[in-house]
């Protein structure tokens, strides 16, 4: 899932997402594994910073929920 500046001012300025993505979908590196699906939900909202020196910017709030299970290694364990 991707949200580009574009995208959301085609929706005007809100992406509401449900997503879900499968196990081993991201690469955590060899010490953690990802056990169970992502499931993502939440909004997009385009908002406009005020930065000061430059004036404004645009930029991406996102607000939502994320859950998913790992299996980590443990450095004082034997075994995994």
């Amino acid at each position: 899932m991707l949200i580009s500046l574009r995208e959301l001012r085609l929706h005007k300025n809100v992406i509401d997402f449900n997503e879900e993505f499968q196990p081993e979908s991201f690469d955590l590196g060899s010490d953690v594994r990802q056990k169970d699906k992502v499931s993502t939900s939440g909004r997009a909202t385009l908002v406009e910073e005020h930065t000061g020196t430059v004036g404004t910017l645009d930029d991406i709030r996102v607000a939502g929920v994320l859950s998913t299970g790992f299996e980590i290694l443990c450095a004082r364990c034997l075994e995994p």
